[in-house]
């Protein structure tokens, strides 16, 4: 006697024997993909060749089945081969500080724990989110605006496309005024272009005793560094002003710092995408 069951893609066809014993074959839509013989199967013969089965040996039967056809579950190091070979473009250095982003920010992981746990399952919540970081990428988003999030001179940033990215080189530029002035009784700062802030932000954290004014033409920019000052409780002197407009600052500034876009417009243009 033959029973079939079917579940979502796959048809389960039960089969008493003869003999008394209980098969099962498993097809997808393709092909037969394995068939059991159950040996160990309580049944009872009645009218019509018909059987049955204790529960617990059912849902055994059924896991195993199943579990033949089931979609291979995402790992870690899966993931992280999947980001090497679909995104090559990267140089090694660039994707590896890509990928520790994209682990520590949608899998909560450090770079110890995504050695430790290379093997680890990601749930398909997870790996929709990251396929959809992937596709970002492809479309050419910088991380850091997928995230909304930048690391400068030991903060944590938030950034989107009205501002420009801080570049990690510009931390010398904040570190030689901190080194230089830390002394300083007192001073007056002005910062040209401020973007997301972290320049200013920065200088006040580490010289508290710092005056700071920071300038910006754009508005959007200044609501960004705002938010950010206020997130890292520093007291900063937002200005919207073009600098080149500018012909008298109407006071004095001890240090003068500015860390201008320096590609130009025409260079933008000419600019391959990273992938």
């Amino acid at each position: 006697m033959t029973q079939t069951a079917v579940a979502g893609d796959f048809e389960v066809q039960f089969l008493l024997t003869k003999d008394g014993r209980l098969s099962a074959k498993i097809f997808n839509r393709e092909n037969e993909l394995q068939q059991y013989l159950i040996d160990k199967i309580d049944y009872s013969q009645g009218v019509g060749l018909t059987y049955k089965v204790d529960f617990d040996t059912f849902k055994e039967l059924m896991r195993d089945i199943f579990s033949k056809g089931k979609k291979k579950i995402m790992t870690v190091d899966d993931f992280k081969q999947y980001f090497i070979q679909h995104f090559p473009s990267y140089d090694m250095a660039e994707r590896t500080s890509i990928l520790h982003i994209i682990f520590e920010e949608t899998l909560g992981m450090s770079r110890m724990e995504v050695q430790l746990y290379h093997d680890q399952e990601i749930t398909q919540e997870k790996e929709a989110e990251l396929q959809r970081v992937c596709q970002e990428l492809r479309e050419n988003t910088p991380i850091q605006y997928i995230y909304q999030k930048a690391h400068f001179f030991g903060l944590s940033l938030y950034v989107d496309s009205r501002v420009l990215i801080p570049r990690q080189e510009t931390e010398e530029l904040v570190d030689w005024i901190v080194t230089t002035h830390m002394a300083a009784p007192q001073l007056r700062i002005l910062d040209i272009g401020t973007g997301s802030g972290a320049i200013a932000i920065a200088l006040k954290k580490h010289l508290p005793q710092a005056s700071l004014t920071a300038i910006d033409i754009s508005e959007g920019a200044l609501v960004v560094a705002q938010q950010n000052a206020k997130r890292h409780g520093v007291a900063i002197t937002f200005l919207q002003q073009d600098i080149l407009g500018v012909e008298d600052l109407g006071t004095s500034y001890d240090i003068i710092v500015s860390n201008p876009p320096y590609v130009r417009e025409l260079e933008k243009k000419r600019c391959m995408p990273m992938s």
